[in-house]
């Protein structure tokens, strides 16, 4: 994995020292849900800070979803791995705010090339979340922070601010 184990991973470049690290702002449609709401899920809530993973649970190619406990309400997110990157994003479609799995875990295109939303079929760029076709074109998935520590991956959002 690339940086040093125990840094907080994103999918975009590494933040600088003096940048402060936090997701950017969204800029979805006008009928999305709002960012955070909380939704059902089947998953279980983990606490903020909590293990997810360990690496080899979340092979090459592959994405898993879990959901967070926060401030807001349940959060639900996933981590995506592709070669040495590993990323997260919130569960949640820019485009109408619904999620991007209609089965569980099934967030990716056949050829594990990107990600691809079930309900519209807009189909996004794994390393920044940048929407390359669909009604979404241009807009972004909501980076999510996770740690890579000991062989983990690990939520990290209990070291960002809430946006409040």
């Amino acid at each position: 994995m690339a940086g040093v184990p125990g840094a907080l991973l994103y999918p975009r470049a590494a933040p600088q020292p003096e940048e402060v690290i936090d997701a950017p702002v969204r800029t979805a449609g006008a009928h999305a849900r709002p960012r955070g709401g909380a939704r059902l899920t089947s998953r279980e809530p983990l606490a903020p800070g909590a293990r997810l993973a360990a690496l080899d649970e979340i092979p090459d190619g592959s994405a898993r979803g879990f959901a967070i406990r926060t401030p807001r309400g349940v959060v639900e997110i996933f981590v995506v791995r592709q070669g040495t990157w590993l990323g997260a994003y919130e569960n949640v479609c820019p485009h109408v705010g619904t999620p991007l799995d209609w089965t569980p875990d099934d967030f990716l295109d056949r050829e594990r090339r990107h990600i691809v939303c079930a309900t519209h079929g807009a189909i996004f760029r794994i390393e920044d979340g940048v929407c390359l076709a669909g009604p979404c074109q241009g807009d972004q998935l909501e980076p999510w922070p996770v740690a890579l520590r000991d062989g983990a991956v690990w939520d990290a959002s209990a070291t960002m601010p809430d946006p409040g």
